[in-house]
């Protein structure tokens, strides 16, 4: 009998579980529960045989299958918290089946990766010449794309700089000026296209610098094998996501390289200071980098403040050098303020429309508390409300994913009185309806850890804005070398969505669990002050939960373009 008992308890597990979905579902076991019956039974035998998995396993295989049985909760049925009883047991199943799968996949992951920290090619490479790897794997985009990709908000930032429009720092200022400038050179040779295609050079130089700096810094400092090194970085070469965000213009990849820029530093700082500030050039290297991170992101102050209180961890190490590190932090501090107190005042750049971004989540939830409970706002409250964003779109344009139907709305004329009194409505009505606003946070960010969502309902893109690429208000266009030649590679990368494996590269989820895993492999592994060195990527995370679109892929691009430098840190022997 005991030979047996094994079929026969799993058999009944199996069987239970079955009747639990057919009762709960009115008899009917529908194609995707049919699924989900034929993946729980065999891992469940399969896992009913395995050894224990280690802690860390455990934690993010509960973690991961929480929030991709949250996704499926949210597409199945719109909702998250207010959901019928008679779903949970189905989500249940569900939820232990991901389990089950996720634990497996991590303990061969880990099983691969110790394969790898052997000792392997120990030759050293130069930054040049993984900066020169870098651009040869990147040229065919370059050909291919010039000029290059236009991202949505360039339009707006190139007609503020012509004076089509008065200054502004919706989209950040600096962006603009960088931008404007470069096409404002072009057009002394007759051709936008030459402005553009040289900032996308100058761009491609710059990240390619960045990430040399990093995968060697990384390599040499930390004692990671040179030929996993190699690996990692064919991965910024390879995957198409690094290259086509590399030809575009837009603030993403800027900003993604800055944060890595300073991480380098901050790395230095840790593993070696007395040779950091032994050179003159990385005195000036430190605060600048912390400056990009700040100006090339109007959310960036707060994470480039984070990085310069990181950085002072790096005090105790320093032998003499503590007085360089303040130095450059108090360089830093006095840019920022600079900017922001004499540059932007003077030029009269307004912050006007900044009210309109800060604002994207409350649009959200107000408008699901007017689609749902609209019996809740009386005249007075329309009123009100109205004097902010357009009252209709409030009550009929309210759509999970996106806030933009409400945002673009925003009426400029909004005094800070009117403003105040909306934050009264949107405070109240949270307290009398706090599901309402926690299934809004969840409706429009849950697909940025669902490894299984393109989740936006805007179409996936990563190299821009092709087919609207000309700046109307100025009357200049982008022309490029082969007119279709730009669709073709955005179809190839949009379409690539249904393709299994590759089709990861378009889920913002698969990079969000990259980048955590990463983060809890080695957490028992290296001192704790370079465990800090992920702490902006978990809280770019906590910023993806305010976004005003649900699975937008470039607002995780700073995460995806830690994620091989990350994976190298997990392979390192220190």
């Amino acid at each position: 009998m005991k030979r047996y008992s094994f079929w026969i308890k799993n058999a009944a597990a199996a069987a239970l579980v079955f009747f639990a979905m057919l009762r709960y579902s009115g008899g009917k076991i529908t194609t995707i529960r049919f699924m989900h019956l034929f993946v729980l039974i065999p891992l469940y035998l399969i896992v009913s045989c395995r050894k224990a998995a280690e802690r860390k396993n455990l934690i993010l295989s509960g973690l991961f299958s929480l929030f991709l049985t949250v996704a499926f909760s949210m597409r199945e049925y719109k909702v998250f918290l207010d959901q019928p009883l008679s779903v949970y047991p189905e989500l249940l199943a569900f939820w232990f089946g991901m389990f089950i799968l996720l634990q497996m996949i991590l303990e061969k992951t880990d099983e691969f990766v110790n394969r790898l920290k052997k000792p392997g090619d120990d030759a050293p490479v130069s930054r040049k010449e993984y900066m020169k790897l870098l651009l040869i794997c990147w040229l065919p985009y370059y050909i291919l794309m010039f000029p290059g990709g236009i991202w949505y908000d360039v339009g707006g930032e190139v007609e503020q700089f012509f004076g089509a429009t008065g200054f502004n720092n919706i989209n950040p200022f600096l962006q603009t000026l960088m931008i404007g400038s470069f096409i404002a050179f072009g057009r002394l040779f007759g051709s936008v296209s030459i402005g553009v295609g040289l900032y996308i050079a100058v761009q491609a130089v710059f990240s390619a610098f960045v990430l040399s700096n990093l995968m060697v810094t990384i390599t040499e400092l930390l004692h990671t094998d040179r030929g996993i090194a190699k690996k990692c970085l064919l991965l910024y070469a390879l995957v198409p996501v690094y290259p086509l965000f590399v030809m575009a213009v837009g603030k993403d990849l800027n900003w993604s390289m800055a944060i890595l820029l300073c991480l380098t530093n901050i790395i230095c700082i840790f593993s070696s200071p007395d040779e950091f500030f032994r050179k003159p050039v990385n005195m000036v290297l430190f605060p600048v980098s912390l400056m990009l991170v700040s100006l090339l992101r109007n959310s960036g102050l707060p994470v480039a403040i984070l990085l310069a209180v990181l950085s002072l961890q790096g005090l105790g190490l320093m032998k003499g050098k503590k007085t360089a590190l303040l130095s450059g932090i108090g360089a830093f501090a006095a840019g920022i303020l600079l900017w922001n107190m004499v540059l932007l005042p003077g030029l009269h750049v307004s912050t006007v429309g900044n009210a309109k971004e800060n604002f994207s989540v409350p649009f959200l939830q107000m408008g699901r508390a007017y689609k749902y409970y609209p019996d809740d706002f009386s005249s007075e409250d329309d009123e009100i409300v109205g004097r902010v964003v357009d009252i209709d779109a409030m009550r009929n344009n309210y759509k999970p994913n996106d806030s933009d139907s409400i945002k673009e709305t925003f009426k400029t004329s909004a005094t800070e009185a009117d403003i105040s009194e909306f934050t009264e409505i949107y405070r109240r009505e949270m307290k009398k309806r706090p599901l309402c606003y926690l299934d809004a946070m969840a409706a429009i960010s849950y697909a940025y850890y669902d490894p299984d969502s393109v989740g936006s309902s805007k179409p996936f893109a990563v190299a821009g804005n092709y087919a609207e690429s000309r700046f109307d208000k100025i009357g200049i266009e982008v022309r490029y070398l082969t007119d279709r030649m730009p669709y073709y590679v955005a179809g190839i990368i949009s379409r690539s969505r249904s393709v299994p494996i590759l089709g990861a590269i378009t889920k913002c989820g698969v990079w969000i669990w990259a980048y955590l895993y990463c983060f809890a492999s080695i957490l028992k592994k290296l001192p704790r002050r370079y465990l800090s060195l992920f702490l902006p990527g978990i809280i770019i995370m906590i910023g993806l939960m305010f976004t005003p679109i649900n699975g937008y892929f470039r607002y995780t691009y700073p995460i995806i373009a830690m994620v091989p430098a990350c994976i190298l840190v997990c392979m390192s022997r220190s």
